[in-house]
């Protein structure tokens, strides 16, 4: 015998429980087919659909139906787990150490630790370099009489080059310029060369 109380609803078509819960699930397809459109990654503010969302009147969801067989709660959907995201390996930068150089005047008024070069205040500076025209030097002009000439030039240029090369033969960090006699003596023939002086001559002396 049919149930009275849903004696008015015509045969063959759905009650209102069979459409409630095809909401639900046409709900929870569209949320899955979205998540997966997008990767998968289900969006952190997802609000849980409700009832009133899905349609369902507050009349229909307090109604029982005699049989408590009215659907008032639809399916859960799994919590997303978050995604880890990975993050970059910063690489630490080395800050450039500054070339070591004892100033001319630190080799004029400290002459006791040329020992720890190869050479010594007898030294001529025609022995290790090629003098230039104009500086006045001869085949006895020592690296000490260089170092104490004034002028410019280049004068200035040979007095720059008895400095390197000092610095150099006493185990200085001065740079992979001017790191062997050959190279020292390079940069001073170009220096000649350009007229202008090619040492870098920042004083950073570590040496008392």
């Amino acid at each position: 015998m049919d149930d009275p109380q849903h004696s008015s609803q015509p045969a063959g078509q759905p009650n209102q429980e069979m459409l409630v819960k095809e909401k639900a699930r046409t709900s929870r397809r569209r949320f899955v087919t979205g998540a997966a459109v997008t990767g998968g990654i289900l969006a952190a503010g997802y609000v849980k659909p409700t009832l009133k969302s899905l349609g369902v009147s507050n009349a229909l969801a307090a109604d029982s139906g005699g049989g408590g067989n009215v659907l008032t709660t639809i399916e859960e959907f799994p919590t997303p787990t978050p995604t880890a995201t990975a993050v970059a390996t910063q690489t630490p930068t080395q800050t450039p150490v500054p070339a070591q150089y004892c100033s001319q005047g630190y080799w004029k008024q400290h002459t006791s630790v040329w020992a720890a070069t190869t050479y010594n205040t007898s030294t001529t500076f025609a022995s290790v370099f090629t003098v230039a025209s104009g500086t006045g030097f001869t085949s006895s002009t020592t690296l000490l009489d260089v170092l104490n000439a004034g002028g410019g030039g280049n004068i200035a240029i040979s007095r720059d080059a008895v400095t390197a090369l000092l610095n150099q033969q006493a185990g200085l960090a001065v740079g992979s310029a001017v790191d062997n006699k050959t190279k020292v003596v390079a940069v001073y023939n170009a220096s000649i060369v350009a007229g202008v002086s090619l040492f870098n001559t920042a004083d950073n002396c570590p040496l008392s």
